[in-house]
């Protein structure tokens, strides 16, 4: 699959029939093109940008949510798109790997947001020495 981290202004109508033409002139799997759109962007971004998720993921396309922090507007953006891919942001990770509390606050999340169906956590932190 390839992953493409996109901009507000890279998702209105002209990016869509771009894609549809290539997708159609090449016979290339959709399910293998990825587009990520950052958790506050499609929360704040313009209408258009929420048409682009929902029109790529109509064509076949994977759509990751890219910088999920909280569970309260990652739930929301989970249950009213389609979601395929969250890649967790690293305030959401840190201390995942020394601190058992973190563990337990994270894993309620996860299992509460269990919409989505590939998590990627993004710059693990080392813990400290």
């Amino acid at each position: 699959p390839v992953h493409l981290n996109l901009s507000l202004r890279s998702t209105d109508g002209a990016m869509l029939e771009l894609i549809r033409e290539r997708l159609e002139a090449t016979g290339a799997d959709p399910g293998d093109l990825i587009f990520e759109l950052g958790e506050r962007k499609l929360v704040a971004g313009p209408e258009a940008q929420r048409d682009f998720v929902r029109v790529a993921s109509n064509l076949g396309c994977g759509i990751a949510l890219d910088g999920f922090v909280d569970g309260g507007r990652g739930a929301f953006l989970l249950k009213r798109f389609p979601i395929d891919y969250v890649k967790l942001g690293p305030d959401f990770i840190e201390g995942l790997d020394y601190d058992p509390a973190r563990w337990l606050v994270a894993g309620g999340a996860l299992a509460a947001l269990s919409i989505a169906l590939y998590w990627v956590a993004r710059r693990c932190p080392t813990p400290p020495s």
